[in-house]
């Protein structure tokens, strides 16, 4: 596992870590505490077509997790929350644009 480097992350209480051996992008991750490296979280995500079948969520299902949970916070998440919805609609935007190529769910681009 490699650690992830990123200016835009807060890593004062936790980081994340990314299995490098992947093909087109990596699929699995863990989230690690910074005080005792216990791993507070494994996501693995979908890895193949959807043709092939399902294991593992898709990046629209983590954002719309996070995008609920800024709604029911009773503090302003205004701009966190605009900026989940234009990645939400630019992750549709490529899914229809695949469809109507008739490459969705496959490794064709």
């Amino acid at each position: 596992m490699k650690r992830l480097e990123n200016d835009m992350l807060t890593t004062e209480n936790t980081y994340i870590t990314y299995d490098e051996n992947y093909n087109y992008a990596p699929t699995k991750f863990e989230i690690r505490s910074i005080h005792d490296d216990k791993v507070l979280c494994v996501i693995n995500f979908q890895d193949k077509p959807v043709s092939e079948g399902l294991n593992g969520p898709f990046m629209e299902d983590l954002l719309g997790i996070c995008l609920f949970r800024l709604e029911t916070f009773r503090i302003d998440n205004c701009l966190a929350i605009v900026g989940i919805q234009d990645a939400l609609k630019g992750l549709r935007s490529r899914t229809n644009d695949r469809k109507s190529r008739g490459v969705q769910g496959t490794y064709n681009k």
